[in-house]
């Protein structure tokens, strides 16, 4: 679902009359998405049922904060960096991704003075694609509800901030390109339409280099 590693030579320009679609390629992935990203009955009942759980406001910001394997191809982003640059207030509430609860934990100590959620579970230390493979078929369904309806609040964000190496960032970074207040640490703003359409090794490369300057 969050696979990213799309050809270089797509069109520059996409025209599909049928669909109404005429224009580049970051509009009309955000208009695809829009069309096909409908969460089913029993999957939004779970939103809610997690959405009463925490008690979570209306208004929120977002972040993805990834551990586990993604550290064998890139470099993992710290936490404090990515918060940090959503400029937050005292009381302000934020929405975290995450595949490691220590990563959680850490942002709880970092920011004291922030109202924070998580559907992360507190034993999860990271996503390990051959463990994953390896668990029940109970436990999968209920990581990957909870990816879905996490990717899910974060479109409904105020804000968001992730990286152009992750694939539910480089999701949510092309559906919500057009918002100013969505953003990656590690590559400009302007640059976005031009590096999602690259390869994540390529990405890996940017992202590294641009973390580089920001030291």
């Amino acid at each position: 679902m969050f696979a990213q590693d799309v050809p270089n030579e797509l069109e520059q320009w996409c025209v599909v009359p049928q669909l109404g679609i005429d224009g580049d390629y970051m509009s009309t992935f955000a208009l695809l998405a829009h069309m096909v990203w409908r969460l089913q009955p029993d999957m939004q009942q779970q939103e809610d049922n997690y959405k009463a759980m925490l008690s979570l406001p209306l208004i929120y910001s977002g972040v993805q904060i990834r551990g586990g394997d993604k550290k064998t191809e890139t470099q993992l982003i710290d936490g404090k960096n990515l918060i940090q640059r959503l400029n937050l207030h005292d009381g302000d509430s934020l929405f975290i991704l995450t595949d490691d609860y220590r990563h959680f934990s850490q942002a709880r100590k970092d920011f004291p003075r922030l109202r924070l959620f998580t559907l992360c579970h507190e034993d999860e230390t990271g996503y390990h694609h051959k463990q994953f493979c390896e668990g029940s078929s109970r436990r999968k369904k209920n990581a990957i509800s909870r990816l879905v309806i996490s990717v899910d609040l974060l479109l409904a964000s105020t804000s968001f901030i992730g990286s152009i190496t992750t694939g539910p960032s480089v999701f949510i970074l092309k559906l919500r390109y057009s918002n100013p207040q969505v953003q990656a640490l590690d590559c400009p703003k302007d640059e976005l339409p031009s590096i999602l359409r690259l390869p994540l090794y390529a990405r890996a490369k940017i992202s590294i280099r641009n973390l580089r300057k920001l030291k």
